[in-house]
C-alpha cells in the first residue's frame, strides 16, 4: 500500500516537473518569436480587413472576396515566418545580445541554438505551405512568392544585411510594409479573379488601394525611424561585432539629425494624407492623426535631447507606440464610414 502511494507521488511529481519545463519552453519560444510583436502584425491585418477594406467596399455594396479560411491561412503564414525570422536572427545575433542585453537572452542559454535552428525550419516551412495554400485559392499562384521573398529576405537580413550600412534597416522596413501589401494584394487579386465583384466594387478601388497603400508606407517609414534609432540604443553591441550602422558610419549626433529630418518629412506626407481622408470625408480619420503628428513632434524634440541609453530605449518606445496608434487609426475610417460622413465616388 505505501509502495503504490509513493509510486504515485514520484508520478506526480514528475508530471508536475514536466509541466513546468513545458510552460517554460512555451514561455521561452514566445519570447524569442517576439510575441507582442506578431500580436502588432495580426491586428493590423484584421483591422486593415474589417475596418478600411470591408467598409469601403459595403459602401457600395460589394464584398470581401477573399474567404475568411483564406485570410486566416494568410494570417497564420505571415506570423510564422515573421517569427521563424525572428528566431534566425537572434541565433546570428548571440555575440551582440550578450554585449547589449545579456538579460534577456533565451537563445544560447535557455534553449540551444540546434533546438533554436530545428524551430525556425519547422515554422518557415509551415508558413510556406500555409501561404502557397492560401494564395491557391484566390486563383492567382504568382501570390505565393510574396511568402518566398518574405522569408528569404528575413534570413538573408539576419546572415548579411543586418552588418551592412543601412540596407538592413530598409529591409525590416519594407517586410513591415510588407504585411499590409500582403493583405491588400490578395484581397485585390482575389476581387480581379470575380469579375461581377470587380465590376461591383470597380468605384471605390482607388480609395479602397490608395488607404491601404497610405498605411504601408506609414508602417514603413515609423519602422525604419525606429531600427535607426535602435541602432543608436545598440552602438556597443554592433561596432563589437563590426556592424555598420548609421550611427557607426555618420556618428551619433548626425543620425539624430537624419532622422529628425525623416520624420518631418513624415509629418508633411501625413498631412497630405490627412487632407485627403478630409476631402473623401473621412473626418474623424484627419482629426484622429492630428494626435499622431502631436507624438511624432515630441519624438523628434525626444531624440534631439537624448543622451543616455535609457533615453534611446524611450525613443525606441515611443516610435513603435507610434506604429500602433497609426495602425489602430484604422478603426477611425470604419467609423467615418459607418457614420455616413464619407463622400465616396
Amino acid at each position: 500500500m505505501m509502495l503504490t502511494i509513493g509510486r504515485k507521488a514520484q508520478t506526480m511529481r514528475a508530471q508536475k516537473f514536466l509541466n513546468h519545463k513545458l510552460l517554460k519552453l512555451i514561455t521561452e519560444l514566445a519570447i524569442i518569436i517576439r510575441w507582442k510583436n506578431l500580436l502588432i502584425m495580426a491586428l493590423t491585418m484584421l483591422l486593415l480587413r474589417y475596418t478600411v477594406m470591408m467598409p469601403v467596399l459595403d459602401s457600395v455594396g460589394a464584398e470581401l472576396q477573399t474567404s475568411f479560411g483564406t485570410f486566416i491561412k494568410l494570417l497564420i503564414s505571415t506570423l510564422l515566418i515573421a517569427g521563424a525570422g525572428y528566431i534566425i536572427n537572434d541565433i546570428n545575433d548571440i555575440n551582440i545580445d550578450f554585449i547589449n542585453r545579456p538579460e534577456s537572452m533565451v537563445i544560447g542559454r535557455s534553449i540551444s541554438v540546434p533546438v533554436a535552428t530545428i524551430a525556425y525550419y519547422c515554422m518557415t516551412v509551415i508558413g510556406l505551405l500555409l501561404g502557397l495554400w492560401a494564395a491557391s485559392e484566390t486563383g492567382y499562384y504568382k501570390l505565393a512568392l510574396l511568402f518566398v521573398v518574405a522569408a528569404g529576405a528575413l534570413w538573408y537580413y539576419a546572415t548579411n544585411y543586418k552588418r551592412t550600412f543601412l540596407w538592413g534597416n530598409l529591409i525590416v522596413a519594407a517586410l513591415t510594409a510588407m504585411v499590409i501589401l500582403t493583405t491588400w494584394l490578395f484581397e485585390f487579386y482575389s476581387m480581379v479573379h470575380e469579375p461581377a465583384a470587380y465590376s461591383k466594387a470597380f468605384r471605390v478601388i482607388p480609395l479602397f488601394s490608395q488607404l491601404c497603400l497610405g498605411f504601408a508606407l506609414f508602417a514603413f517609414c515609423t519602422t525604419l525611424v525606429r531600427e535607426i534609432v535602435k541602432d543608436i540604443e545598440d552602438l556597443v553591441g554592433d561596432a563589437a561585432e563590426n556592424c555598420v550602422s548609421l550611427p557607426i558610419k555618420l556618428g551619433v549626433p548626425k543620425t539624430k539629425k537624419v532622422v529628425n529630418i525623416f520624420i518631418s518629412c513624415m509629418m508633411a506626407l501625413l498631412a497630405i494624407a490627412q487632407y485627403f481622408m478630409y476631402k473623401h470625408g473621412l473626418t474623424q480619420a484627419a482629426l484622429y492623426y492630428l494626435v499622431l503628428q502631436f507624438m511624432l513632434y515630441y519624438l523628434i524634440q525626444h531624440i534631439a535631447k537624448a543622451e543616455t541609453p535609457e533615453d534611446n530605449k524611450f525613443s525606441t518606445q515611443l516610435a513603435k507606440l507610434i506604429m500602433v496608434a497609426g495602425i489602430v487609426g484604422m478603426e477611425s475610417i470604419h467609423l467615418s464610414l459607418w457614420q455616413g460622413w464619407a463622400s465616396i465616388g
